[in-house]
């Protein structure tokens, strides 16, 4: 080959690489420069201040030592949320649990941590964090006062690491006074540019809003680093299945009262009053013998149709699981001042009490559980007739009513219809529990030899 042609040969390769070395250098930039300035309206650090920013190199395996040590630094006490690693945790052992694990902590690809907001100082924590970790917060209206809003979580991740561990921060909210809780992440698909969408499956905390009973912490030593964790751990796991929380709606409020009006009158505030004093001993008696209980018939309505309780109805209506039945019950309520009036069927069928506390009943539905519906049972004392009223399986969530914590059915639409029907929205002021309810059916009667065990009236 003649000198001219190798060389014209040798420049055209020369210009093709460096073709192709420009093509790589702009993908990569425009990856790295994608995943720098993530979702702008939520993210604290973007790619527009990264050259003020010392980036810090740091291994795979510090991801969480980095962050525990500037949290430990700032005094904040996040503690340990991952449910795998928290039910290691020996409850037999001496406080403070002292463990080590073979890389449990930071060889994952998702680490949670949760922390009391009022200790978190989001302005200053953040400024410490943003020399090693990109930081998006999450953030939504404070659904106590809608007006302002609250973050809900922050996820970090680190500079300069090709396979990251993500760190989730769950903000929990004191409401009340008395339980934590936190928000959710809705829709989950906000997460995209944090973690992928394969992974989101890792979310526990924020797939809905959640609430727990306040804890403490106490300190474990998990990866040879100290972390908190909440006391006692087994007793916080269990309520993770349970700790769905929904709001009531109080635009369905807003609407029942444009349409219906309130009743605002001296007797009704007073009901309310002497309703709610008798809710919160209940739920005092009932937490105290770790029964479940939820709000139930027209007191459930009340809740979800306008948020608050039914001032014509001159009861409390609570349910509770028939498995959940402490003999206890009965005397622990009427050495505390209730006065047992009606006790109808038995525990096996049917079972249901009435207590009387001043002017305000309150009256106890037991749910029986079937594989394909649940369904509480009702007497009629005068003929001894049995009746039974059915619902949907349903779960129960936590929620507030009447400024208590305190848990209703979690698919509350589905449970009032199978009560009152599709036109459950309209008031409705004469109602006969034998005929009324959409859900009511004959299910025999009593035999006349049972009759002194399964109708008492007292």
């Amino acid at each position: 080959m003649k000198k001219p042609q190798l060389f014209k040969l040798l420049v055209g390769l020369s210009l093709v690489f460096l073709l192709f070395q420009f093509f790589l250098i702009r993908i990569f930039w425009k990856r790295d420069d994608t995943r720098n300035s993530v979702n702008s309206e939520n993210l604290i650090y973007t790619s527009e201040d990264k050259h003020h920013v010392q980036k810090t190199q740091f291994p795979r395996e510090d991801v969480a030592k980095v962050f525990l040590s500037v949290c430990a630094e700032l005094k904040v006490p996040v503690f340990l949320l991952d449910a795998d690693i928290l039910s290691s945790l020996s409850p037999d052992k001496a406080s403070p649990v002292s463990i080590n694990y073979n890389c449990q902590l930071n060889c994952r690809r998702h680490v949670t941590f949760g922390v009391n907001f009022k200790y978190w100082d989001s302005q200053g924590i953040t400024q410490m964090l943003i020399s090693d970790f990109f930081i998006h917060s999450i953030k939504q209206a404070d659904p106590r006062f809608r007006h302002d809003t609250i973050p809900t979580h922050f996820f970090l991740y680190p500079r300069n690491a090709q396979r990251h561990t993500v760190i989730q921060v769950v903000m929990f909210h004191i409401r009340l006074g008395s339980y934590f809780w936190h928000g959710a992440i809705s829709p989950l698909s906000r997460l995209n540019s944090v973690l992928p969408s394969k992974a989101h499956g890792d979310i526990v905390y924020g797939v809905h809003a959640g609430a727990y009973e306040k804890f403490e912490l106490d300190e474990a030593q998990v990866d040879n680093m100290t972390v908190y964790v909440p006391q006692p751990p087994e007793q916080f796991l269990k309520q993770i299945p349970h700790s769905k929380f929904i709001e009531c709606n109080s635009t369905r409020a807003r609407k029942f009262v444009a349409m219906y009006g309130l009743d605002n009158s001296e007797a009704s505030q007073k009901f309310q009053r002497k309703a709610r004093q008798v809710l919160a001993k209940t739920k005092h008696l009932l937490d105290s013998l770790e029964i479940r209980f939820w709000l139930s018939s027209g007191t459930c309505l009340g809740w979800f149709r306008q948020c608050g309780i039914i001032p014509h109805s001159k009861d409390v209506d609570i349910g509770i699981w028939i498995k959940d039945y402490n003999p206890q019950l009965i005397p622990t309520f009427q050495e505390n001042g209730f006065v047992l009036k009606l006790m109808f069927g038995k525990v096996s069928d049917s079972f249901e009490l009435s207590f009387a506390t001043g002017d305000i009943k309150l009256d106890i539905f037991f749910f029986y559980d079937t594989p394909k519906y649940m369904w509480n049972g009702g007497t009629q004392a005068k003929t001894g007739k049995k009746l039974k009223y059915i619902f949907s399986r349903f779960t129960l969530c936590w929620s507030e009513f009447l400024d208590l914590w305190i848990r209703v059915p979690c698919d509350t639409l589905s449970y009032i219809t199978a009560n009152y029907g599709k036109d459950w929205f309209k008031p409705v002021k004469e109602w006969d529990w034998k005929k009324s309810p959409s859900n009511v059916h004959d299910n025999g009667v009593w035999p006349v030899e049972e009759w002194d065990t399964v109708i008492q009236r007292f």
